[in-house]
C-alpha cells in the first residue's frame, strides 16, 4: 500500500496530500 500511496502522491502531488489530511486514514483503503 505504501508503494501505491507513493505513486498517488507523485501523480496528484499536493492535492492528494491535502486530501489525505482531510480524509480519515482508513478511508483511503478502497
Amino acid at each position: 500500500l505504501l508503494g501505491e500511496e507513493k505513486r498517488l502522491t507523485e501523480q496528484y502531488g499536493d492535492s492528494y496530500l491535502e486530501y489525505k489530511k482531510k480524509v480519515p486514514r482508513y478511508f483511503l483503503f478502497f
